[in-house]
């Protein structure tokens, strides 16, 4: 797998995270994202990358006044 499409897998997989509920997955994140292929590494990146946009996106929104 080529450096791109591996950022590829886990970006799609960090978009995914951000927006499936909890109570759809049923499993733990990493156990969710490796059921669909990422090993536990990238897993794990796609779980901390999520939660890194999540945090910056309410920054971002306390900053602008919302």
């Amino acid at each position: 797998m080529t450096p791109e499409r591996e950022l590829e897998l886990i970006l799609a997989a960090a978009n995914w995270l951000r927006y499936t509920s909890k109570h759809i997955r049923g499993v733990s994140a990493v156990t969710a994202l490796c059921e669909k292929g990422l090993t536990p590494a990238q897993a794990r990146f796609a779980v901390k990358y999520a939660g890194d946009v999540d945090s910056m996106m309410r920054h971002a929104a306390n900053d602008n006044g919302v």
